[in-house]
Protein backbone atom coordinates (compact mmCIF):
# COMPACT_ATOMS: atom_id res chain seq x y z
CA UNK A 1 0.00 0.00 0.00
CA UNK A 2 0.97 3.41 -0.75
CA UNK A 3 1.35 6.60 2.07
CA UNK A 4 1.89 9.66 1.32
CA UNK A 5 4.43 9.93 4.70
CA UNK A 6 6.90 7.99 1.85
CA UNK A 7 6.70 10.58 -0.37
CA UNK A 8 8.85 14.65 -0.53
CA UNK A 9 6.56 15.04 -4.29
CA UNK A 10 2.99 14.99 -4.46
CA UNK A 11 2.93 13.89 -8.23
CA UNK A 12 5.23 10.75 -7.10
CA UNK A 13 2.32 10.08 -5.00
CA UNK A 14 -0.49 10.72 -7.49
CA UNK A 15 1.90 8.32 -10.10
CA UNK A 16 2.71 5.72 -7.74
CA UNK A 17 -1.27 5.57 -6.38
CA UNK A 18 -2.44 5.09 -10.04
CA UNK A 19 -0.06 2.53 -10.27
CA UNK A 20 -0.99 0.70 -7.06
CA UNK A 21 -4.42 0.43 -8.09
CA UNK A 22 -5.76 -2.27 -9.84
CA UNK A 23 -5.06 -2.84 -13.60
CA UNK A 24 -2.32 -0.30 -12.91
CA UNK A 25 -4.81 2.53 -12.53
CA UNK A 26 -6.46 2.18 -15.88
CA UNK A 27 -8.98 4.98 -15.93
CA UNK A 28 -7.53 6.97 -12.94
CA UNK A 29 -6.60 10.09 -14.71
CA UNK A 30 -10.21 9.77 -16.09
CA UNK A 31 -11.67 9.67 -12.13
CA UNK A 32 -9.18 12.00 -11.48
CA UNK A 33 -10.40 14.59 -14.21
CA UNK A 34 -14.26 14.46 -13.29
CA UNK A 35 -13.61 14.55 -9.47
CA UNK A 36 -11.28 18.04 -9.97
CA UNK A 37 -14.10 18.93 -12.87
CA UNK A 38 -11.30 19.28 -15.63
CA UNK A 39 -9.90 17.70 -18.98
CA UNK A 40 -7.99 14.53 -18.73
CA UNK A 41 -5.16 16.57 -20.87
CA UNK A 42 -4.97 18.17 -18.45
CA UNK A 43 -4.34 15.57 -15.92
CA UNK A 44 -1.73 14.44 -18.08
CA UNK A 45 0.06 17.37 -18.36
CA UNK A 46 0.33 17.13 -13.97
CA UNK A 47 1.15 13.80 -14.37
CA UNK A 48 4.23 14.44 -16.44
CA UNK A 49 5.24 17.38 -14.25
CA UNK A 50 4.22 19.98 -17.01
CA UNK A 51 2.00 21.86 -14.86
CA UNK A 52 0.70 22.15 -11.22
CA UNK A 53 -2.09 21.12 -9.33
CA UNK A 54 -3.47 24.66 -7.50
CA UNK A 55 -4.12 24.44 -4.41
CA UNK A 56 -7.99 23.91 -4.38
CA UNK A 57 -7.23 21.07 -6.98
CA UNK A 58 -4.89 19.50 -4.58
CA UNK A 59 -7.39 19.74 -1.48
CA UNK A 60 -10.10 18.45 -3.82
CA UNK A 61 -7.61 15.40 -5.11
CA UNK A 62 -7.26 14.73 -1.42
CA UNK A 63 -10.68 13.57 -1.15
CA UNK A 64 -10.36 11.34 -3.79
CA UNK A 65 -7.49 9.38 -1.96
CA UNK A 66 -9.37 8.71 1.04
CA UNK A 67 -7.26 10.21 3.67
CA UNK A 68 -6.93 10.43 7.33
CA UNK A 69 -6.74 14.29 8.54
CA UNK A 70 -3.18 13.81 9.32
CA UNK A 71 -2.59 12.23 6.00
CA UNK A 72 -4.47 15.15 4.12
CA UNK A 73 -2.59 18.04 6.02
CA UNK A 74 0.53 16.16 4.83
CA UNK A 75 -0.51 16.01 1.25
CA UNK A 76 -1.47 19.65 1.53
CA UNK A 77 1.99 20.73 2.83
CA UNK A 78 3.81 18.75 0.48
CA UNK A 79 2.02 20.24 -2.49
CA UNK A 80 2.74 23.39 -0.88
CA UNK A 81 6.27 22.67 -0.39
CA UNK A 82 6.53 21.43 -4.26
CA UNK A 83 5.76 24.90 -5.40
CA UNK A 84 7.15 26.40 -3.34
CA UNK A 85 9.67 29.50 -4.77
CA UNK A 86 12.18 30.36 -2.27
CA UNK A 87 14.35 28.04 0.22
CA UNK A 88 12.99 30.31 3.02
CA UNK A 89 9.61 28.63 2.42
CA UNK A 90 10.29 25.39 1.12
CA UNK A 91 12.21 24.87 4.77
CA UNK A 92 8.82 26.12 6.37
CA UNK A 93 7.37 23.03 4.76
CA UNK A 94 9.81 20.91 5.23
CA UNK A 95 9.67 21.26 9.00
CA UNK A 96 6.13 20.82 8.82
CA UNK A 97 6.48 17.73 6.57
CA UNK A 98 8.62 16.64 9.06
CA UNK A 99 6.78 17.05 12.18
CA UNK A 100 3.91 15.29 10.70
CA UNK A 101 5.58 12.47 9.81
CA UNK A 102 6.71 12.34 13.48
CA UNK A 103 3.62 12.93 14.61
CA UNK A 104 2.29 10.18 12.67
CA UNK A 105 4.84 7.67 13.25
CA UNK A 106 4.36 8.44 16.74
CA UNK A 107 0.59 7.40 16.70
CA UNK A 108 1.36 4.37 15.12
CA UNK A 109 4.01 3.40 17.77
CA UNK A 110 0.98 4.01 20.35
CA UNK A 111 -1.53 2.00 18.33
CA UNK A 112 0.73 -0.88 17.42
CA UNK A 113 1.93 -0.57 21.42
CA UNK A 114 -2.18 -1.00 22.30
CA UNK A 115 -2.30 -4.18 20.40
CA UNK A 116 -0.32 -5.89 22.91
CA UNK A 117 -2.42 -8.65 24.94
CA UNK A 118 -2.96 -7.87 28.55
CA UNK A 119 -1.62 -10.59 30.79
CA UNK A 120 -5.14 -12.09 31.62
CA UNK A 121 -5.55 -12.68 27.40
CA UNK A 122 -2.51 -13.80 27.16
CA UNK A 123 -2.93 -16.81 29.68
CA UNK A 124 -6.10 -17.31 27.78
CA UNK A 125 -4.03 -17.58 24.52
CA UNK A 126 -1.30 -19.75 25.57
CA UNK A 127 -3.74 -22.06 28.10
CA UNK A 128 -4.76 -23.91 25.06
CA UNK A 129 -3.02 -25.80 22.06
CA UNK A 130 -5.98 -24.63 19.40
CA UNK A 131 -5.64 -20.81 19.86
CA UNK A 132 -1.83 -20.33 18.75
CA UNK A 133 -2.71 -23.58 15.92
CA UNK A 134 -5.27 -21.52 14.22
CA UNK A 135 -3.10 -19.02 13.04
CA UNK A 136 0.11 -21.53 12.25
CA UNK A 137 -0.58 -20.43 8.09
CA UNK A 138 -1.59 -17.24 7.20
CA UNK A 139 -4.68 -17.65 5.52
CA UNK A 140 -5.34 -20.98 6.43
CA UNK A 141 -8.47 -22.65 8.48
CA UNK A 142 -9.23 -25.15 10.32
CA UNK A 143 -10.67 -26.82 7.75
CA UNK A 144 -7.54 -26.68 5.38
CA UNK A 145 -5.90 -27.95 8.63
CA UNK A 146 -7.72 -30.75 9.39
CA UNK A 147 -7.81 -31.98 5.43
CA UNK A 148 -3.84 -31.98 5.50
CA UNK A 149 -3.44 -33.97 8.31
Amino acid sequence: MVSVFDYLNYLDFIRDYSESLPKSGRGFRKLLSEHLSCQISFISHVLSGDKDLSAEQAFKASELFSFSDIEREYFMNLHGYNRAGTHELKNFYLERLDGLKSKNNASLKQEMSSQVLSFVDQAIYFSEWFYSATILTRGSTLLKLSIKS
